[in-house]
């Protein structure tokens, strides 16, 4: 069994959202769970775009969101959520969550998201991150043991 994951690094990249996996939703492929999100703060007449683009979260910097700040922070949990559950039914992956057992799963960073995973750098270092995307693991991986 291994120790606690404190970083989507190393043998635990395929962690990270940005590991290359098919995302199938609605007839596209999206290369990545982080395209999938990604896509979804736009119309669907933008979506093909990020099922070929290279850095997803940096071209969705640069278009406005379908979304006002308000209303994409009540939905990014549910799409974030349903990515990642068809993420981990690629077989493969799903093994690999599983064999992390039980330990803590922490998406730690240096970016200061302190929503998704715990920021790791001087500045944050005093502050508990809330770790969503940790704790998603988590489930996900409670979800598939009790089948």
């Amino acid at each position: 069994m291994c120790d606690d994951i404190l970083e989507f690094q190393g043998e635990y990249r395929w962690l990270s959202n940005f590991w290359p996996v098919i995302i199938q939703y609605e007839g596209y492929k999206f290369p990545s769970n982080e395209h999938f999100y990604q896509a979804m703060k736009f119309k669907e007449t933008r979506w093909d775009f990020f099922t070929k683009c290279r850095n997803p979260k940096k071209e969705a910097r640069k278009i406005p969101y379908n979304y006002t700040h308000n209303l994409w922070n009540k939905y990014k949990v549910g799409i974030m959520w349903a990515g990642l559950h068809i993420k981990f039914q690629d077989y493969i992956l799903k093994d690999k969550l599983l064999n992390t057992g039980n330990v803590e799963i922490v998406e730690g960073n240096s970016w200061h998201d302190n929503f998704w995973g715990n920021c790791l750098c001087d500045k944050c270092k005093n502050i508990d991150g809330e770790n969503i995307l940790g704790k998603y693991l988590m489930l996900i991986r409670e979800e598939i043991k009790n089948g």
